[in-house]
């Protein structure tokens, strides 16, 4: 299979891509409404398996493998559409939310960082009864680690180096007491 660098051609499907989700997420909604339609929870699914490929098409292995935990869910919907399924939908529906984000960061950044979709990986995963995936799934070790630049020839300024430190711990202190207190925990947090 032809793979090619995700976020570089990201920008050449990515109107497809977009318009597949929205046409699965109208589709959940409509299922919804027509109480089971089986051919809405099926277009879903259909949208699901061809964006998964293009996702492989185009090396993003996170989108890839939520597109494909989506499909497996929908098909758990059509197969139970007896029981009370409003939390799977509920799942799905949030998961197409993640992907637009998700893609938007893609697009935007230049950069695929599938971690960002492990939450909702796992979430999908868990209605599917499956085992949860580690943060380090994602993670390709790199055969020759790249070396760090020597930016200057001179000793590092211990003493700036000691100043900053001390500052720094203060500043994370303050913040994580704060946090402990529940006062202002935005400001906290961010300070930490």
């Amino acid at each position: 299979m032809v793979t090619i660098d995700g976020f570089a051609s990201l920008s050449l499907v990515k109107e497809q891509i977009d318009e597949s989700l929205k046409l699965a997420e109208t589709s959940i909604e409509r299922f919804v409404e027509e109480s089971g339609s089986e051919l809405q929870i099926k277009t879903a699914i259909e949208q699901f398996a061809q964006i998964k490929g293009v996702f492989r098409m185009i090396n993003l292995p996170g989108a890839s493998l939520l597109s494909e935990e989506l499909e497996q869910l929908g098909h758990k919907i059509l197969a139970h559409q007896d029981r009370d399924n409003d939390q799977l939908l509920a799942s799905v529906t949030n998961a197409i939310m993640v992907l637009f984000h998700y893609l938007e960061y893609v697009d935007t950044k230049k950069r695929a960082l599938p971690v960002l979709l492990i939450p909702t990986i796992n979430e999908v995963r868990f209605f599917l009864l499956k085992p949860l995936i580690s943060e380090s799934n994602f993670f390709q070790p790199n055969e020759f680690p790249q070396q760090w630049p020597v930016l200057y020839d001179q000793a590092p300024d211990l003493q700036q180096i000691d100043s900053r430190g001390r500052r720094l711990r203060h500043m994370y202190q303050i913040g994580l007491l704060g946090l402990i207190r529940d006062e202002n925990v935005g400001t906290n947090a961010r300070t930490m």
